[in-house]
């Protein structure tokens, strides 16, 4: 089955974090950070990716989003469907998305069609991923 591309204005950034000053980040932002490179070799900067978190054909939105004045970050995915549902990942401070990224992870059930995200340090010693279950998303254990 062929994953169902939404429309651009079906992504919007959640409304109650951007009422409170919240971003998208951008790859431009860490243009000074020491792993500038690293970021270049995926098209969204490891800040962003589209993929379908619960398996029904729609892709879904995960993101880095930042707020300057209250130097805090957080990695949400937005999920589009009869509402918006934001899921906040992860909380951390602005230097810390300087050695982070965001990627897609494969389904967690053989033959399942949900994607996770994982959530990765830049420098490739730390990794955790994340499922959608019951409505909410939970670290994933390794068998």
């Amino acid at each position: 089955m062929a994953l169902e591309e939404p429309a651009p204005d079906q992504h919007p950034l959640p409304t109650a974090l951007t009422s409170i000053g919240y971003v998208e980040s951008k790859l431009s932002d860490y243009a000074s950070s020491p792993d500038y490179a690293k970021r270049l070799t995926d098209p969204e900067g490891f800040l962003a990716f589209s993929a379908d978190f619960m398996g029904d054909g729609r892709l879904d939105r995960a993101r880095v989003l930042r707020n300057v004045e209250r130097n805090l970050a957080y990695v949400v995915v937005v999920l589009v469907r009869e509402k918006i549902d934001t899921h906040v990942i992860l909380s951390m401070t602005l230097d810390q998305t300087e050695k982070i990224g965001i990627r897609v992870a494969s389904p967690s059930d053989e033959g399942g069609s949900a994607a996770g995200i994982t959530i990765f340090s830049l420098d490739g010693q730390n990794a955790a991923t994340f499922d959608l279950v019951d409505d909410d998303f939970q670290q994933r254990i390794a068998p």
